[in-house]
């Protein structure tokens, strides 16, 4: 397992070097896939490699750095994953994750580099084809029509017991933390829907 490159800013200290990482996936099935490993490193990435190829066994290298200014705030970050197909070869991964464990991702980004420029540095200057760029954002996939699903696993007796006990019932979102608001109107039109499904 790599450990933290060369004048890397460590973040162990301040997660912890002890405990379980959890990843949960939302596949958009009736259930989320969610596994775990225990701790290796402390930190993130080093840990997220360990469970990639511990819990998936998905031959996995993973690497995150970030470049700070004088002032303590981000310059520059980047991240890079490399896998294999299953099955696949797993020399050229070991070989990147010698020259990621001395930090040389960390030089890289010293400079201003493009996407092409680090992806070219993670193969070792051969030649690739560029499947595409998308842009990178935060996205979740909660919403009120979520929040009346969740809800409506309660079945239509507790759901107008619910609107009974209070004015509004709050159903938060795990991931990004929105709230979602249903009053007893609408909590007893769910159960009213759910009672009309049935019969």
């Amino acid at each position: 397992m790599a450990g933290v490159g060369a004048g890397r800013v460590a973040v162990a200290p301040a997660v912890g070097q002890h405990g379980t990482v959890t990843v949960t996936r939302d596949l958009g099935l009736d259930q989320r896939y969610q596994g775990s490993v225990e701790v290796a490193s402390g930190e993130v990435d080093v840990d997220l490699e360990h469970y990639l190829n511990a819990s998936e066994q998905l031959p996995s290298v993973l690497a995150c750095e970030v470049i700070l200014d004088r002032e303590g705030k981000v310059l520059r970050a980047a991240g890079l994953l490399c896998q294999t197909f299953p099955d696949g070869d797993t020399a050229e991964l070991e070989q990147l994750r010698g020259v990621l464990a001395a930090g040389n991702l960390a030089d890289l980004l010293r400079h201003d580099r493009s996407c092409r420029e680090i992806i070219g540095f993670s193969l070792g200057g051969e030649a690739f084809d560029d499947m595409g760029a998308s842009p990178l954002y935060f996205r979740c996939g909660c919403g009120p029509e979520r929040a009346r699903q969740i809800v409506s696993t309660l079945g239509a007796a507790d759901i107008e017991a619910l609107a009974d006990e209070q004015p509004q019932t709050e159903v938060r979102c795990e991931y990004c933390g929105a709230v979602y608001a249903l009053d007893s109107a609408a909590l007893r039109a769910l159960a009213a829907e759910i009672r009309r499904g049935r019969s």
